[in-house]
Order: C-alpha cells, then sequence, then structure tokens
C-alpha cells in the first residue's frame, strides 16, 4: 500500500515537473525576442536623430541676396534704410512664370448694357477670345479690361447697326479692332457667341 502511495507521488511530481519546462522554455524564447526587437528599434530611432554636421543630408538655406537696385543699409545711421528715416527696402517685383505656347479659349464676362438708339433697348453679348497663353502674362486682367471696352462699345451703336447678319459682322470687326490694341495685337480671334437684344 506504501508503495503504491509513493508510485503516484512520484509520478504526479513527473507530470508537474514536465509541464514545467515547456513554459520555462516559452518565456525564455519571448524574453529573447522582446529583446531584439526592443534592440532593433533602439537603432533605428538613434539611427534617425539629428543629421551631423559633416553627412550630406544638411541643406542649407540659401541667403536672399539683395535684388538688383534695391537700397542698400546705410553705415553707421542706426541700421536704417538708405532711403531715410526707416523707410522699408523696396520689396522685389514677382516676376511671372512664361508658360509654353498653347492657343486657349477663354470666355469673357457676359455685356449686358443698352444701346445708343433706342436707348430703352438692351443688349446682352456673350463672347470668348482665342489667344496663345505663351503671349499674356495676366489674361485675367485682360479679360476684365476687354469686356469694359466692349461695353463701351456697345452703348455708342445704335440696334440697327447690329441688326441682322451683316451688321453681326461688322460688330464683330469693330470689337476685334478694339480688342487688338488693348491686347497689343496678342488676341488671335473673337468668337461671338451669343446675341441678345430686348
Amino acid at each position: 500500500m506504501a508503495a503504491k502511495k509513493h508510485a503516484a507521488a512520484t509520478s504526479g511530481q513527473k507530470g508537474s515537473g514536465g509541464a514545467l519546462v515547456p513554459l520555462v522554455l516559452l518565456t525564455l524564447l519571448a524574453a529573447g525576442a522582446g529583446a531584439a526587437q526592443g534592440l532593433q528599434s533602439f537603432n533605428f530611432i538613434q539611427g534617425a536623430g539629428p543629421a551631423k554636421p559633416g553627412s550630406a543630408e544638411v541643406v542649407e538655406a540659401p541667403v536672399a541676396a539683395p535684388a538688383h537696385g534695391a537700397p542698400a543699409k546705410a553705415e553707421g545711421g542706426h541700421g536704417a534704410p538708405a532711403g531715410g528715416h526707416g523707410a522699408p527696402a523696396a520689396a522685389a517685383e514677382a516676376v511671372p512664370v512664361k508658360l509654353p505656347s498653347k492657343i486657349v479659349i477663354r470666355d469673357l464676362p457676359p455685356v449686358v448694357t443698352n444701346v445708343a438708339m433706342p436707348s430703352d433697348s438692351w443688349v446682352r453679348l456673350e463672347a470668348s477670345i482665342v489667344y496663345d497663353q505663351a503671349d499674356i502674362a495676366r489674361p485675367e486682367i485682360l479679360v476684365t479690361e476687354i469686356a469694359g471696352d466692349m461695353m463701351a462699345f456697345l452703348r455708342s451703336v445704335s440696334l440697327r447697326e447690329i441688326q441682322g447678319s451683316e451688321g453681326l459682322m461688322f460688330l464683330r470687326q469693330d470689337l476685334k479692332e478694339r480688342i487688338a490694341l488693348r491686347a497689343d495685337h496678342k488676341v488671335r480671334d473673337l468668337v461671338i457667341q451669343t446675341l441678345v437684344v430686348q
């Protein structure tokens, strides 16, 4: 009877010891993997720190030279510009970028105005201009000026002058001449889309 109890106790110790060994091995394996991951993270963070002055990654911003013709600071004059009494130096004007050559059709703002005779008749004109974008630096300003010129011209004509196909042809020619003068002959064509008379 005593031998049976001893054998049972021995087998119980062997069973618990057998389960303990894999548990210890898994714990050591997890600790090793965590240490390796921590070491890799440390090396990565250390490598991504601030660049050393001698490395190729350091890029110094160029110091802007004063614009040609910009006033220089007066020597020994309390740091005031040579222009006098603390006036700010003239800022260099932004140079517009020249676009490549490409034909563009741009809509003009609709022109709504009354004509000269009869003065109670109203005209609505919608048109577009054709130009090369390399020729005109600021087309939005030119478009506004052209619309103003067209309104001024339409206020000076009579309804009889712009009626019919001939009237429309003469109106287009007159407007093209005005646009050519305004745009220094850089606008290639004028396209009248609609002309409504009320």
